[in-house]
This record gives structure tokens, C-alpha cells and sequence, in this order.
């Protein structure tokens, strides 16, 4: 004689509601993304303006106003690593941990 007992659940909504979580998840690294390159693009052509005023020599370098373009080239370097920085958190999270042994980092000391 065989006996079975159970309990039966629908998780139909439980799985909606991960999928949608998912598909809300992608769109909002997708917008992300695109964000960050189009302030990179910014960023790029602040950069490149302030290297072509370098090298035409246009604004002389003992100038207040070489001081600031530099300020605005110096926060234009900062813009664009924490950018970047935004990025690598971002990825951080957005893939399964891979599987591994840790046992090859560890060193014991007595």
C-alpha cells in the first residue's frame, strides 16, 4: 500500500511577481547604462577642449583662468571615475556567484 501526503500552493502570482521584479530590474540597468555613457560623452568632450586649449597654447598657464579650466578638467576626471565606480557596483550584484573553492587563499600562521 502506498500513502501520499502533501500540500498543494499555487505560486503563480509569487512567480509573476519575480518575473516582473526581473524585467524591472534589466530595464533599470539598461537606463543606467545609457545614462552613464551619455554623461561619459560629456565628460569626453570637457576633457578633449580642455586638451586642445592645453596644446594650442590659447590660454597662457600662469592665467586665473588656466586655474580654472583646470579645476573643471580636474572635476571631470573625478566625474569620470565615479562613473565608472557606479559600473562596477552596479555589475557587482547582476550575476550568480560562481562556484569555487576558497581553500587556496587561506593560509594558516601559527
Amino acid at each position: 500500500m502506498l500513502r501520499v501526503t502533501g500540500v498543494h500552493q499555487d505560486i503563480t502570482n509569487t512567480v509573476r511577481k519575480d518575473d516582473a521584479i526581473h524585467e524591472a530590474q534589466k530595464k533599470i540597468a539598461m537606463l543606467s547604462s545609457v545614462t552613464r555613457h551619455d554623461i561619459l560623452n560629456q565628460v569626453t568632450v570637457i576633457r578633449m577642449l580642455f586638451d586642445i586649449m592645453e596644446m594650442t597654447g590659447e590660454v597662457p598657464v600662469d592665467s586665473d583662468t588656466w586655474m580654472q579650466l583646470s579645476k573643471i578638467n580636474d572635476s571631470a576626471i573625478t566625474i569620470e571615475r565615479q562613473i565608472g565606480f557606479t559600473r562596477d557596483y552596479e555589475d557587482l550584484g547582476s550575476q550568480p556567484p560562481l562556484p569555487g573553492s576558497i581553500s587556496g587563499g587561506i593560509w594558516w600562521t601559527g
